[in-house]
């Protein structure tokens, strides 16, 4: 009896921790889900587009709060070109686009446009940092020079 009880204890013990675990995950898929939708929410992006965004931008450490505020700044600095007017029209002239160009794309075609066109024209040049400044202003410029190399197509 004693090492039945031993045996039950134990397995008490790790029926307990994978509950404890799987709490855990199932907190952490919450937090995720909500952060995503969230970052949908506040940036108009679909949920593919935001999960394609947050891991690239992962992979150079912006963290989703940070991410949402460069694409939220993006949008509005795209609208503001659509409009003939603000800063980014400066970084349309420099990648050699129009705003008859942006028309016909959504925010994250026009995000892999701007990645393209920075790598195109090399990413550490000053022609490249101008640009993601005018898109994205000076935090957008420090942290998107390393994803330009990464994201986009090619």
């Amino acid at each position: 009896f004693g090492t039945i009880r031993k045996v039950g204890v134990a397995a008490f013990g790790a029926i307990a921790a994978a509950g404890g675990a799987l709490a855990a995950l199932t907190v952490n898929a919450v937090k995720f889900s909500t952060g995503v939708h969230t970052m949908a929410t506040q940036t108009g992006l679909t949920v593919h587009e935001v999960l394609a965004l947050q891991n690239a931008f992962a992979m150079v450490r912006v963290d989703t709060e940070q991410a949402s505020s460069l694409i939220t700044e993006f949008k509005k600095r795209l609208a503001e070109a659509r409009m003939g007017t603000g800063e980014a029209v400066i970084g349309l002239e420099a990648l050699g686009m129009t705003v008859e160009d942006l028309a016909s794309m959504n925010t994250m075609q026009a995000f892999t446009a701007v990645m393209d066109g920075v790598r195109g024209v090399g990413v550490e040049s000053d022609k490249a940092k101008l640009i993601l400044d005018k898109f994205f202003g000076g935090a957008g410029m420090e942290n998107l020079t390393v994803l330009s190399s990464r994201f986009g197509r090619g």
